[in-house]
Order: structure tokens, then C-alpha cells, then sequence
């Protein structure tokens, strides 16, 4: 992955964050992450799963956050500009990366 205007091997401490065990359902427009996220209107997600089983896919599907709800379950449902969009049709959890 390439950042233009970023400096190589450069991110501010908080700009990026790893969350694991996340349900990206192809079609739908809402994911959930816990609230340790500090998600907002404007940034980005990305759907980092790896398929393990063959054949081997590995997803890099970004989506642009509309919103960020928190709920009462301790967690934020993430709004999405589009529909998730899978290869492998699955809905495994998986790990999505946040800028």
C-alpha cells in the first residue's frame, strides 16, 4: 500500500489502528467495532481479510465511515459509503484496519 505525500515506514502515533474479529457482510453497509476505536465521520476502513483456505484471497477493500454510533452493547455501528463488497462471498470475521 503506498500514501501519497507520506514519508516511507511514517504514521503518527493513533492515525492507524488494527481491529480483529470484525463481520464484513457482503451487500450490507454497517460493520461493528468495539469503542476502544476512535472512529468519525470522514475516515476510512479497511477489510484486511485473509482467506486461509484455497484459494488463497487477500482482501484490501477500503470504505469511507458516513458515521459512528455508539451503542449500548459497547461498541460503535460503523456506517459505510457503500456496500461491503467480498471475493470469496464469505462473512468470517476478520481484520479491518482504521485511518
Amino acid at each position: 500500500m503506498v500514501f501519497d505525500k507520506r514519508r516511507h515506514l511514517f504514521y503518527p502515533d493513533g492515525s492507524e489502528q488494527v481491529f480483529n474479529g470484525i463481520t464484513f457482510t457482503p451487500g450490507q453497509t454497517m460493520v461493528q467495532v468495539s469503542t476502544a476505536a476512535d472512529i468519525k465521520k470522514g475516515s476510512w476502513i479497511m477489510d484486511g481479510t485473509i482467506q486461509t483456505a484455497t484459494p488463497f484471497i487477500r482482501h484490501a477493500n477500503f470504505y469511507r465511515v458516513v458515521s459512528a454510533t455508539e451503542n449500548t452493547a459497547g461498541t460503535y455501528d460503523v456506517e459505510l459509503h457503500q456496500p461491503i463488497r467480498r471475493v470469496d462471498t464469505g462473512t468470517a470475521a476478520s481484520a479491518a484496519r482504521l485511518w
